[in-house]
């Protein structure tokens, strides 16, 4: 069975998210191939990734593999039900300026039903003076905004919460955004969101 393999380097619209392998397995289904996909593998240590099909790809439809490659943002898979797009690798910066870390575009909602945003990520600071502030808003809504000391640098500390948005409520971007607020270097890691219908 034939295989097309992608380099890390080919996913040109990443940004600070990593490939999800859900959402990118949608992608390619939305698009018309003559030979059907039977698996994705994400390579452990090279971060490549193999696309399986039943049988050969004309040049055309390898194009078309290419550019869902390239246009895949890691993003959450967005069906009806729930969502959980995440940016598990280790971000840093010195900067004052909040810095995104995960964004998620929600999409098309169902206006006549509620949603539950929920998140979690972990903090440190390579000073132990230094504070970390993390920001969790939809659409510049701020939702959560706790400034966060390492007593430890070693330490990563946990934070988490939820946020319902009532029926109706329009969104289009939810992002986890952070800080440095004084001294030493912010960290963060493990950043996950998820968009949760609720009946």
């Amino acid at each position: 069975m034939p295989s097309y393999d992608y380099d890390i380097e080919d996913f040109t619209n990443l940004g600070s998210n990593d490939v999800d392998i859900q959402q990118l397995h949608y992608e390619v289904e939305q698009e018309s191939f003559g030979a059907s996909l039977l698996w994705i593998h994400r390579h452990h240590w090279s971060q490549d990734v193999d696309f399986m099909f039943s049988g050969s790809l004309s040049g055309a439809e390898q194009t078309t593999l290419g550019n869902v490659v390239a246009n895949h943002t890691g993003a959450g898979l967005n069906v009806e039900g729930v969502a959980t797009p995440d940016s598990e690798g280790e971000s840093t910066t010195t900067s004052g300026s909040f810095q995104t870390k995960l964004a998620y575009s929600a999409g098309v909602m169902n206006p006549d039903i509620p949603y539950r945003i929920g998140w979690y990520c972990e903090v440190n600071n390579s000073s132990t003076s230094g504070r970390t502030e993390i920001q969790v808003d939809y659409d510049g809504n701020v939702i959560a905004l706790p400034s966060i000391e390492s007593e430890d640098t070693s330490d990563w500390v946990p934070f988490s919460g939820f946020f319902y948005l009532d029926a109706g409520t329009e969104v289009s971007t939810i992002t986890i955004k952070y800080r440095r607020l004084s001294s030493g270097t912010a960290k963060i890691r493990r950043a996950r969101l998820e968009l949760t219908k609720v009946d």
